[in-house]
């Protein structure tokens, strides 16, 4: 999973947090509202079940906010930069402002 890569200084509870789902609590939720919202969405005429997590509204953004990280970290790593230079830039960066105040 891609996303055991990410630090736990970019990704920690209070990241996954901010989605403000009582039902994502640990990255695996995360991971499965993520899929879930995917498959939802590209086959709307399915509707959800009960154990679906879907993200709708604000946790979309910030969903997709954290998905843009976890892209953007991992292209850096391929690329040989310096893993602390790499947290930095992201916890500096104002597009990822929402995941980090």
């Amino acid at each position: 999973m891609l996303f055991k890569e990410i630090p736990n200084t970019l990704m920690n509870e209070q990241v996954i947090q901010k989605i403000n789902n009582k039902e994502i609590k640990n990255q695996q939720d995360l991971v499965k509202a993520i899929k879930d919202t995917r498959n939802f969405i590209t086959h709307a005429d399915v509707k959800p079940k009960k154990s679906e997590l879907i993200l709708h509204n604000r946790e979309l953004f910030i969903g997709n906010k954290i998905l843009e990280m976890v892209m953007k970290y991992l292209i850096m790593i391929e690329l040989g930069l310096d893993k602390e230079d790499i947290e930095k830039e992201i916890k500096n960066n104002s597009k990822f402002y929402v995941l980090y105040w």
